[in-house]
């Protein structure tokens, strides 16, 4: 333990600022991922309404920057999250664009 931190949770606290860091730097390639980050961290923290917000940014922030397959995964994990608290029209809403997106967005496809 360093600072009253174990070693998984100075590991987080790292690649969290090393994220965050890149996040400023390049909003347009690295926001949407950090976005994600956050959502799963409110998510495990009990936070719902910040990781519902966050899920939101990053599936945003994949679509605007055309990372089709990170839109997708933020959906499904979304979708996931919503599921567990038994969101269910929201769950299929997420999981619907999620299958959409992995369906047609492979880029070399198109």
């Amino acid at each position: 333990m360093k600072n009253g931190l174990s070693e998984a949770q100075l590991d987080d606290a790292i690649f969290d600022k090393w994220l965050k860091k890149r996040a400023d730097l390049a909003p347009e390639n690295f926001l949407n991922k950090y976005h994600l980050v956050e959502a799963e961290y409110y998510r495990i923290k009990g936070n719902d309404n910040k990781a519902a917000a966050f899920y939101g940014k990053a599936i945003e922030g994949a679509k605007t920057n055309r990372f089709i397959h990170e839109e997708a995964m933020a959906n499904e994990v979304a979708a996931k999250f919503y599921a567990g608290k038994k969101e269910l029209a929201k769950a299929r809403n997420h999981m619907g664009r999620a299958k959409h997106c992995y369906a047609n967005g492979v880029p070399w496809q198109r």
